[in-house]
């Protein structure tokens, strides 16, 4: 017999904007917060451009006027007033002036004329040279973030992860997010004790290899890649990133430091190359050759399939895949997060807001794409990562881990890993 015991629905939320109500569904509340922030994000990589646009044209200017001391000119030095004197330095400057990046004004030149004789006394043009590269790297950098925001936007929700949050305790910026349903669906230990930040999704720190090279019986375990076989044969990523740190200060909580250290002294003896790169540069360096195994994030491998690139989909085709530590603790994982600040002013509604994006719907829309795993067990994973199979995960919280990420990082600076 029919029924209608159970029926599906699809919320819909009233949102004002601009002064009018608007019915919205999961879908459109989401894509408008990943816009807006996408747009913050793009103007905060605009100020910043703004910024190392001046310090490379003050740098540059002072170059030219101490190496060319214009500042000992004797039309300078005997100028009868400080118009004249500008405009001597602005004259002398001419030949110069077509490599730099703007005009140069008469404030650029009052600056100028503020260097102390110290300074130009330990004037270095060496130095010089070095600082103005770094500036022009940086810019450099900074414009390729701003002609790729979409990737630059996904890399910065990917950090809001648990070092990100403890720094941001630390600083004293966060206030708990008390709610039922959030302690009802986010597990103790995916969150802070007091929901000063809580997981939104989980991602998995996984093992992956070259198939025709390695025998995946060798590396079933984290501590496995420390193993002497495998010297010249790993690749990893610089200390710094957040998610080496992690791993590290998960070990640390979970074995204690001396094993730590000597699991983080027998992966760098291990290491294929220096660190350097993305997740995705360590499996195209399996790919390549250039080592045989690698640590990244589970996610990237959905990623590299779905690339439009061949050679991605190639690369994530010949890995062999591992969730370390199955037989143990179970694999490191780590979260994309979310967080109250304590100068919010609208709190309840930013904890409505976290509610909702741990609802079943909001949950399953947010790692379609992501491909990161919902903390809500009632949401299903994207059916591409779902495709790597089930696993135990380490259970142990991640306050614990982000106690240990200072210690983690010092074990990492003692053994020289870059």
């Amino acid at each position: 017999a029919f029924t209608e015991c159970e029926v599906s629905i699809s919320p819909n939320c009233c949102v004002i904007s601009e002064k009018k109500p608007h019915f919205l569904g999961v879908s459109d509340v989401l894509r408008h917060s990943v816009n807006t922030t996408k747009e913050l994000l793009r103007r905060e990589l605009e100020i910043q451009l703004s910024e190392v646009h001046e310090l490379l044209h003050f740098a540059s200017l002072e170059r030219i006027f101490i190496e060319e001391r214009i500042y000992k000119d004797k039309g300078f030095e005997d100028s009868p007033n400080m118009e004249a004197a500008i405009a001597h330095i602005d004259k002398r400057l001419e030949p110069w002036k077509p490599k730099f990046i703007r005009e140069v004004t008469d404030d650029d030149i009052l600056r100028l004329m503020e260097i102390k004789m110290g300074r130009i006394l330990k004037f270095n043009s060496a130095k010089a040279d070095e600082l103005i590269a770094s500036y022009n790297e940086r810019i450099a950098a900074l414009k390729n973030d701003l002609a790729h925001i979409v990737d630059y936007t996904v890399k910065w929700y990917e950090s809001l992860n648990v070092s990100t949050f403890a720094k941001l305790q630390n600083d004293d910026k966060l206030a708990p997010a008390k709610s039922k349903i959030i302690d009802s669906i986010v597990p103790a230990n995916l969150k802070d004790k007091n929901n000063e930040w809580i997981g939104l999704s989980k991602r998995a720190r996984v093992i992956v290899y070259d198939k025709k090279a390695i025998d995946p019986k060798l590396i079933q375990n984290y501590e496995d890649l420390a193993k002497p076989e495998l010297k010249g044969k790993l690749l990893m990523r610089t200390s710094n990133v957040s998610f080496n740190r992690s791993l590290l200060a998960s070990i640390i909580a979970n074995d204690g430091e001396d094993r730590a250290k000597e699991w983080a002294k027998g992966t760098l003896n291990n290491l294929a190359r220096d660190p350097k790169g993305g997740d995705r540069e360590q499996a195209r360096g399996v790919y390549e050759g250039i080592g045989a195994v690698g640590v990244m994030n589970s996610y990237y491998i959905i990623t590299l399939l779905n690339s439009k690139k061949q050679s991605d989909q190639e690369t994530a085709k010949s890995l062999g895949v591992i969730f370390p530590n199955q037989d143990g603790r179970g694999t490191h994982i780590n979260i994309t997060g979310i967080a109250l600040l304590k100068s919010s002013q609208n709190k309840d509604a930013a904890i409505k807001f976290i509610e909702f994006m741990l609802s079943k719907e909001a949950q399953e829309i947010l790692v379609s794409t992501s491909h990161e795993y919902p903390v809500n067990k009632d949401a299903k994973p994207s059916k591409e990562i779902a495709a790597l199979g089930k696993f135990k995960e380490d259970s142990i919280s991640l306050n614990k881990v982000a106690n240990e990420l200072d210690n983690a990082q010092k074990i990492y600076k003692e053994l020289g890993w870059k």
